[in-house]
């Protein structure tokens, strides 16, 4: 739920009426008439949009996006993540109504903000007031200098790359608010050696810190209450479109509940999957790319890159992630670890081998057709998944979900053949006890890929 202030806050900025257009482009002549990426009144909606829960995606084209290829809501943030013609942009929003925008690869030197009435600029930052709202912004980039400019009957706020290293990258703090409402307060950092910074951002009570990294790569966000309590412990931001409106973010938060407590849940038993390290060491799969599907506290995926492959880890809980990077470390192994759905995968592909431990025979109930699409999409011609799943063949008031054999050849066969298909039994926390759930064994071979026209 969203809690009462960010509803008040977002209600406050959705009476403002201010004319603010945001782009991020090649720097054209002043003069020239600058194309509307982000409208005054589009950002007013977006940040009343963001405060509360909708089963549908933000418009692209208002965002400046070509495509929204990575989304996240959540009680204290909402996260957009997308490609703009020259590079992408990621939209972090902290409720109730503070944008931190950061922008990569830019083909130019110049950042633009275009507004209706005069801004007022200095020291890195600039205003822009209109009746009882106004907008502040703040550049946090090292090596930048902000001024005033005109471009028709729009006025303009240009921000300048003026050290040559830095140049193709912005990043901004942009508040909507009322007149005489404190602004929020940032800090930054930046780490010029690995294109990484770290913004903390202070709203009120609550501090949200983000680590935003090169291009391409999984930010973190983070937040805390002034004294220091936690209220959402450091985790990775999306990589893809995550299940979203309130039935999507009810069930991202029961998923990553069950990692938050003191005992995991009872399919994580600490190592791993006694199938999975047959395949491996019978020398069937030879190292290379590997993508594990509701990978979890990471344990498949440590043990594939400690035999040599090049492991991406993906799950839709952030709490398990932060136990897998953990695990990695210790190991001492390199694994890359997404926040995504199983079925909206980011295009990362093509990997020789996918492995599922109890990911389909979740998702098959509500998506099975994404589910095979995904492993399609991002498998070529001859690599294999190893797919475990509960098996219908025994019943039980307990244990995970069941699926039926003809099921499973159903939603696989149109792109794998089945190389080897048998009933095995998952494997418990305890290695000496047997009888855990029956479950299916399935081992296919992703058949010819069919070449577009």
């Amino acid at each position: 739920m969203i809690d009462s202030k960010s509803s008040r806050g977002c209600n406050l900025i959705s009476k403002a009426v201010i004319v603010l257009t945001l782009c991020a482009i090649v720097a054209p002549a002043v003069g020239k008439e600058l194309p509307p990426v982000l409208g005054a009144d589009d950002l007013v909606a977006l940040a009343k949009r963001l405060g509360e829960f909708s089963d549908d995606l933000p418009a692209a084209a208002k965002l400046g996006m070509d495509k929204i290829t990575a989304y996240e809501e959540h009680p204290h943030f909402a996260y957009i993540g997308g490609k703009v013609a020259s590079g992408e942009r990621r939209v972090v929003f902290c409720k109730p109504s503070t944008f931190v925008i950061d922008d990569h690869a830019l083909a130019g030197g110049t950042w633009r903000l275009v507004c209706a009435d005069a801004p007022k600029v200095g020291e890195g930052r600039f205003t822009v007031a209109s009746g009882k709202a106004v907008v502040t912004g703040l550049s946090l980039l090292q090596g930048t200098s902000v001024k005033a400019a005109r471009a028709k009957s729009k006025h303009v706020v240009e921000v300048i790359h003026t050290a040559a290293r830095v140049t193709g990258r912005f990043i901004h703090v942009i508040h909507v608010g009322a007149k005489g409402a404190d602004a929020p307060k940032p800090k930054f950092t930046r780490n010029l050696k690995d294109d990484s910074a770290t913004v903390e951002l202070t709203l009120g009570e609550r501090v949200f810190t983000l680590a935003l990294p090169g291009s391409d790569e999984s930010g973190r966000i983070g937040v805390s209450q002034a004294d220091g309590k936690k209220l959402l412990a450091s985790r990775l931001l999306p990589a893809g479109i995550m299940p979203h409106g309130a039935k999507g973010v009810r069930m991202l938060d029961g998923w990553d509940s069950t990692y938050r407590r003191t005992r995991l849940p009872g399919w994580d038993v600490g190592r791993p999957a006694g199938e999975l390290k047959r395949l491996i060491e019978s020398g069937a799969v030879k190292p290379g790319r590997a993508l594990v599907l509701g990978c979890g506290t990471g344990t498949n995926a440590v043990y594939l890159a400690s035999k040599g492959f090049k492991v991406v880890g993906v799950d839709v809980a952030p709490s398990a992630l932060t136990f897998a990077e953990k695990q990695a470390a210790k190991a001492k192994v390199k694994v890359r670890w997404l926040v995504a759905d199983a079925v909206a995968v980011p295009d990362i592909g093509p990997f020789d081998f996918i492995f599922d431990r109890g990911c389909y025979h979740h998702v098959q109930k509500y998506n099975a057709a994404g589910f095979a699409q995904t492993v399609s999409r991002l498998t070529g011609e001859g690599s294999l998944f190893l797919l475990l799943a509960g098996n219908a063949n025994e019943s039980r008031h307990y244990g995970p979900p069941r699926v039926k054999q003809t099921k499973i050849v159903a939603d696989f066969s149109s792109t794998f053949a089945i190389q080897a298909m048998h009933e095995m039994r998952f494997e418990g926390r305890d290695p000496n006890r047997k009888g855990g759930p029956l479950a299916w064994s399935v081992l296919l071979r992703r058949r010819a890929v069919e070449k577009r026209q």
